[in-house]
């Protein structure tokens, strides 16, 4: 049977362990670490009301060290934007395996839920249209990628600009519509993704002799 003192003496030896202590982070650890920092304070903040020092506190760091990562706060913004965007294009890799309608489907189906899940997050990414060159431009890259991604599915070895515009008009209409969902709703999640996969045979069927 313990004595008191010897309680004592194992809780200051299990306060005292390394265990105890916060696990040391990798570089790249580290990076994302302050990357998912930056997700939820910019997407629950905005971009410009948190000032450097501010945005390094909250994340759990000094401002020089968010600076040794990413050298200023727009540079932090725009790795944050970058890391969305990658997220978002991730969410719609075809499988090989699949035809286009079921490839479609199962994208559309990620995407919705990701919005739904995260509205805030991916108007980050949205938002960066109205920004400068370099974040619009990271933007645009992940809409031209999943105009790539259909137009291989097709099998079009030389797409016209005709179909590029049509596949590129359908993936704003989703976007944009379904943000609009996450808002104010008016169909069942089911039901959107229907009439997303719905008018997307649509839209290649007004390109159709193109395909």
């Amino acid at each position: 049977m313990l004595t008191k003192g010897q309680n004592a003496g194992i809780l200051i030896f299990v306060a005292a362990t390394p265990t105890a202590a916060r696990r040391r982070l990798s570089n790249a650890e580290r990076r994302t670490e302050l990357l998912e920092a930056g997700i939820r304070l910019f997407s629950d903040r905005g971009v410009w009301d948190l000032s450097a020092s501010e945005l390094a506190r909250q994340a759990g760091a000094s401002k020089a060290l968010l600076f040794h990562y990413f050298g200023s706060k727009r540079a932090y913004y725009v790795a944050v934007v970058q890391q969305i965007a990658d997220r978002v294009a991730a969410l719609t890799v075809p499988n090989p395996r699949l035809p286009l309608d079921m490839n479609l489907r199962v994208a559309v189906g990620a995407f919705v839920d990701f919005v739904e899940d995260s509205p805030a997050v991916y108007r980050l990414l949205r938002g960066a249209m109205d920004g400068d060159d370099e974040v619009r431009a990271i933007a645009e890259r992940v809409r031209l990628l999943e105009v790539e991604r259909i137009i291989e599915e097709l099998g079009v070895a030389e797409p016209s600009a005709k179909l590029r515009t049509a596949i590129y008009g359908w993936i704003g209409f989703v976007e944009t519509a379904t943000l609009h969902w996450a808002d104010h709703g008016g169909f069942d999640k089911e039901q959107l993704v229907e009439m997303f996969v719905g008018t997307a045979g649509t839209v290649l069927d007004l390109a159709r002799e193109e395909v």
